[in-house]
């Protein structure tokens, strides 16, 4: 992560609300407010978007998604990553892309989703 950190620190500034697989260095890390980070964590292993009792994926709290290569591309096991990122991050991804948010690819790490500045 500390090779992509001054990529990363572009995009941090600009979110009300960011949830990420690697919310701990998101914290430790980055001079922002702990309560605009947001753990993955939270997000049960059933259910999925629109379709469950969670409803922590709003724009309003969270505008920005972290997305890492781990958690896009990883197995999961027996923590159900793999299955809270298919169910609840990918589409929630794409609705906030099909609310105008836009997507930047950061060697290294994997993918940001945000929204510019003039478009929150």
């Amino acid at each position: 992560m500390s090779s992509v950190h001054n990529e990363l620190d572009k995009y941090v500034h600009g979110c009300s609300g960011i949830m990420s697989l690697e919310y701990s260095y998101l914290f430790a890390f980055f001079s922002i407010p702990r309560e605009i980070i947001f753990d993955l964590w939270e997000i049960p292993p059933f259910g999925s978007l629109g379709k469950s009792e969670y409803k922590g994926l709003r724009r309003d709290r969270v505008d920005c998604l972290f997305i890492s290569n781990g958690l896009e591309t990883g197995i999961g096991m027996g923590t159900n990553q793999k299955l809270r990122y298919l169910n609840y991050i990918k589409p929630y991804a794409d609705y906030l892309l099909s609310q105008g948010a836009m997507v930047s690819n950061i060697n290294g790490y994997g993918k940001v989703i945000f929204f510019e500045q003039e478009n929150r």
